[in-house]
């Protein structure tokens, strides 16, 4: 049962609490393991969205407000009074008392700590809403606790705000210096204003929708997706996007060829690789032999999973389905990345076991081309959030995606990580490639040449008529590691003609490996072909 603590016992108690982050904090703990709860909201497939343990760690979603999955939601909304109570590794006296509250800030209560032996210590009681639009309650002690604090229990009051409350962390400081969540940007970043995006223009961009740029690692070629075009395939269909019913087309997969020095007018790849449902390219080969695309069944239809397309000297060849071992989507949709070498396809989707909705996997080619069942890639990259649009440099070790699940500026921002082993398990923690490419609103898409030297994505900021495709210079801290593309002819001697053939090649550090070996296709009108290779083992 819960006491209230004479006031002689409770002179080291609060001055008025903090709602305003200012800066950051020594010695700041965040909640590392759930003792209690009063409710939790339990999705139907058991998932861990808005379960407690969302409220563990450090912050998700600040500085962004709102609701999100990455949090801690009680089962009813205006359900009156709610608690949690969460232990810390360390055990320390501590200063201050933070709570990230992304829906409905202003609900805290009470606020309980506990010393070791379990002794219970009310240090904040108010009746009313705390004052103010911040999502980050922090609390200040007059003088240090005269004990060290094991747990902490907060109390909600839900009826203060309409709709859900969520806590997304709880965390403790010796310190009483205000802490304010920030982003993770990559280090270097530029200022915003120093960070051009420039619109590809008429010969690229329309009035409609243009979607999802994949630029070819000689950074010549842009596949996109256009939705709602005219001269897109198929009729006219209305379908239900963001609330309300569209009558347009669906979606086509454009193409666009750098030439000199601007993209020419796009023209729409038609069949078989576009038909009267959505399509859309999820990746292409190094050599720009192959598109991984949706699933296309033998009547044109599509449903759910992967195919491949090659290029012939007819065109491109209609999918043949891609076999992925033990994959069963639990979601509608999915995003696929090839690596350059063609061994491992990182994908976005949500299969059983994830942390919450989409979450990026990984995946090896197989003796007989198919895939390996896809293994996660772990908390460090992946959230209650959908993880999604991923895209993998030439190098096979940056990867970019897009996700609401790790502190961002509004919506889903771009995050850029680092393998760190040839597992392809362990990558470095999410950066935020910062408010000079990241919006307030929905950004994602993030494509980028072997070159490293500009990025494509979508924005709606400048376009034509809705979302367009930009470019941007890249930074040093975000461009991937320097690699090679080793090109080539295979003619016939005599008439110069190309010739069928498959180019083998092999990166030596010494020890002839052959499993470093890479292999690639040839284009069968020109007999070019081209190699992505790493420029240090």
């Amino acid at each position: 049962m819960t006491t209230l603590l004479p006031a002689s016992q409770r002179n080291w108690g609060m001055e008025n609490p903090r709602s305003f982050p200012a800066s950051s904090s020594p010695g700041l703990r965040w909640a590392s393991k759930v003792l209690g709860v009063s409710s939790e909201a339990i999705r139907p497939d058991q998932s861990p969205e808005y379960r407690a343990i969302q409220a563990l760690g450090t912050p998700n979603h600040l500085p962004a407000q709102g609701p999100t999955a990455c949090a801690w939601q009680p089962s009813t909304a205006d359900s009156g009074e709610e608690w949690i109570q969460v232990a810390f590794d360390t055990l320390m006296p501590i200063r201050q008392v933070l709570v990230a509250e992304s829906a409905g800030a202003g609900s805290v209560y009470r606020v309980y700590l506990y010393d070791p032996q379990g002794g219970e210590h009310l240090v904040f009681d108010s009746l009313y809403a705390v004052k103010g639009d911040s999502h980050l309650f922090q609390l200040t002690l007059k003088t240090p606790t005269p004990f060290a604090v094991a747990s902490v229990k907060i109390v909600l009051n839900t009826l203060r705000r309409p709709g859900f409350s969520q806590l997304d962390a709880i965390g403790i400081s010796a310190s009483t210096t205000p802490v304010e969540p920030g982003l993770n940007v990559t280090p270097l970043a530029p200022k915003p204003d120093k960070v051009v995006k420039e619109n590809l223009g008429t010969g690229v961009n329309s009035k409609s929708k243009e979607l999802n740029p994949i630029i070819t690692p000689d950074g010549k070629t842009l596949y996109f997706t256009r939705w709602g075009h005219p001269d897109n395939q198929g009729n006219e269909v209305t379908e239900l996007i963001n609330g309300r019913n569209v009558r347009q087309k669906k979606q086509d997969i454009w193409v666009s060829e750098f030439q000199n020095n601007s993209w020419q007018p796009a023209r729409n790849l038609g069949a078989p690789l576009n038909n009267d449902d959505h399509n859309a390219v999820c990746s292409v080969s190094a050599d720009g032999q192959l598109l991984l695309l949706n699933q296309y069944q033998s009547d044109g239809r599509m449903t759910e999973g992967l195919s491949q397309s090659r290029r012939t000297k007819t065109g491109w060849t209609f999918p043949n389905s891609v076999s992925i071992k033990n994959y069963t989507l639990r979601g509608a949709y999915s995003e696929f990345a090839l690596s350059p070498d063609r061994r491992f396809l990182v994908m976005a989707v949500q299969l059983k076991g994830t942390f919450g909705r989409k979450d990026l996997y990984v995946s090896h080619r197989l003796s007989d081309d198919s895939w390996s069942e896809p293994v996660n890639l772990g908390p460090t990259v992946n959230t209650a959030e959908d993880e999604t649009s991923p895209f993998l440099a030439a190098d096979g070790k940056t990867l970019y995606f897009s996700t609401e699940g790790w502190p961002g500026l509004g919506s889903n921002d771009i995050f850029v990580i680092r393998r760190l082993d040839d597992t392809w398990t362990h990558w470095s923690s999410p950066e935020n490639l910062g408010p000079g490419i990241n919006t307030p609103q929905w950004d994602g898409y993030f494509s980028i040449p072997a070159s490293g030297e500009w990025a494509y994505l979508c924005s709606e900021n400048g376009s034509l008529g809705k979302e367009d495709i930009f470019r941007l210079r890249m930074y040093e801290a975000i461009k991937p590691e320097p690699v090679a593309i080793v090109s080539g002819s295979v003619l016939n001697f005599i008439d110069r003609k190309p010739l069928k053939a498959e180019v083998v090649t092999s990166v030596l550090s010494g020890v002839l490996d052959p499993s470093d070996s890479l292999r690639t296709e040839y284009n069968p009108e020109t007999g070019e072909y081209k190699l992505v290779l790493p420029l240090q083992k």
